[in-house]
């Protein structure tokens, strides 16, 4: 092998930057427990108001019930216009948090003393674990609970100046305390018997009437799946019932689960065609789900972008965890040009410990100072076009990215990453693996983006070559692990 290196740090990770902004999101579910009159007994219960609760006892059809919780989501999202609702994102992530570790015998985590507190208040802006026999901090000369924790005890702090305005509380902090029942039994009952018990519960009864933030809405607003997108025309609905469309197959279509935060997870479409063909004006599609319901829609104004090939139109579906199907028509000049569909799968978050986003391969990468956080193939304040070449110059770089969230920090508060790239010809690895340290820039707290190139140009040969890579955060040992195979050619 040359003795050029094959691999460049490039000035492109030094354009990574914090985006101010995180988009909307849609695609809510719709209901989560099997016995749908029995709604109101799952952690949802929790956010009903008084008078919601008044209306659920009112119904007596899962018909009136599955129509009386569409709206109660409704209710609670930011924008009601839109079909995905961040509010209950965030309700679900923290519903699914408990359940994973509060759970004790056959009690669910979610409706434990500390998955109410969790789903209601929110995690705990600072807490502490006492173990028995420690004495459990004082407060203005009053003892918290008991003077010696006979148990464990779990204490969790909330800063009022942190929460909601709608709680209009004062004070330096709230303060929750759980004792655990029993030894190793992980079921800890809050302790409601000391003052600042009850200013926490007082604080708390207050978030139900606080996240309601649209009570006058008395329907569900139709949904349209894109932002910033309105409601497709029949006769774009008629495209994407066709079946099929003039260019479909000059179509290449790069379809990646991407990242809007480290608790959402959007849907990122690429669509290319060659540069002969002609300038899509407008892009529609639906959202269903497996049940073949739609559950939303939307028509869009496209906005081509140059490739090495041709031009690009890019879309990106916030959607919650789940199974959906998406279909997409592209038109120009008032036909369809394009249709793509295809089932996809959101996997769900998690709220704690490290995770990757798949290696993303480019050719082509734009620096987008308005573009924000959860936009398609956008990776701090770049925007790649994803890679849909086979066969490429030898004098190419082709660039890698990807998204780490909650990586490991060192002793400095730095994460340390590695690319381990094993380069394979017939079959037959050539040399050793290739093992380097990967850069790495902070978007926001707990999202990291890293980025580097490899430089063709270094290969022994021209051919066909299959890359093997692997990305590991060395502190916390999580990785994740992508192939790509490309013919090399004398430029």
């Amino acid at each position: 092998m040359r003795s050029r290196s094959l691999f460049i740090v490039t000035s492109v990770i030094l354009a990574l930057a914090v985006v101010p902004g995180a988009m909307a999101q849609d695609e809510p579910e719709l209901v989560e427990t099997e016995n749908v009159l029995a709604w109101d007994e799952s952690p949802a219960g929790y956010l009903m108001t008084k008078d919601e609760q008044k209306e659920w006892k009112q119904l007596s059809t899962e018909a009136e019930a599955r129509d009386f919780i569409e709206l109660f989501w409704a209710r609670r999202n930011p924008d009601p216009t839109s079909a995905f609702n961040p509010f209950k994102a965030d309700f679900e992530n923290k519903v699914r948090y408990a359940d994973e570790q509060y759970t004790w015998e056959k009690k669910r985590g979610a409706l434990t003393d500390r998955g109410r507190v969790l789903i209601l208040m929110g995690a705990p802006h600072y807490s502490e674990n006492r173990f028995p026999t420690e004495t459990v901090e004082h407060i203005e000369d009053r003892a918290v609970g008991t003077d010696e924790v006979r148990a464990n005890a779990k204490l969790w702090y909330y800063d009022p100046q942190q929460l909601p305005e709608g709680f209009k509380l004062k004070g330096s902090r709230l303060l929750f305390t759980f004792y655990e029942e029993k030894p190793e039994s992980n079921n800890f009952i809050l302790d409601r018997s000391h003052q600042n018990a009850t200013m926490a519960l007082r604080a708390m009864s207050k978030a139900p009437d606080v996240y309601l933030l649209n009570p006058d809405l008395t329907e569900v607003p139709k949904p349209v799946s894109i932002p910033g997108g309105e409601a497709p025309t029949a006769a774009q609905l008629a495209w994407l019932d066709a079946g099929s469309a003039a260019l479909d197959d000059q179509l290449l279509v790069v379809a990646e689960v991407g990242v809007a935060d480290p608790g959402n997870r959007p849907f990122w479409l690429h669509l290319e065609l060659p540069a002969d063909a002609p300038v899509l004006d407008v892009l529609a599609g639906r959202v269903s789900g497996t049940d073949g319901v739609v559950g939303s829609t939307f028509q869009i104004p496209a906005k081509a972008m140059a490739t090495t090939a041709g031009r690009a139109y890019h879309l990106t579906f916030p959607l919650n965890p789940g199974a959906y199907k998406i279909e997409v028509a592209g038109g120009a000049a008032g036909s369809a040009q394009v249709l793509w569909s295809d089932m996809v799968v959101i996997p769900p978050t998690s709220m704690e410990g490290t995770w990757m986003t798949p290696i993303m391969f480019s050719l082509s990468v734009v620096k987008e100072d308005e573009w924000q956080l959860g936009s398609p193939f956008g990776y701090g304040a770049l925007h790649l076009m994803p890679l849909t070449q086979t066969s490429l110059p030898s004098q190419t770089e082709l660039s890698y990215f990807g998204h780490v969230i909650r990586p490991g920090l060192n002793d400095a508060g730095e994460p340390e990453l590695e690319v381990r790239v094993t380069l394979k010809m017939d079959g037959q690895r050539l040399g050793r693996p290739l093992i380097i340290p990967l850069p790495t820039v902070a978007i926001v707290d707990g999202l990291y983006v890293y980025a580097n190139s490899i430089n063709l140009a270094a290969l022994p040969q021209t051919g066909t070559y299959k890359f093997e890579f692997k990305v590991t955060d060395k502190i916390s040992e999580v990785s994740v692990e992508r192939d790509v195979e490309l013919d090399v050619t004398v430029e």
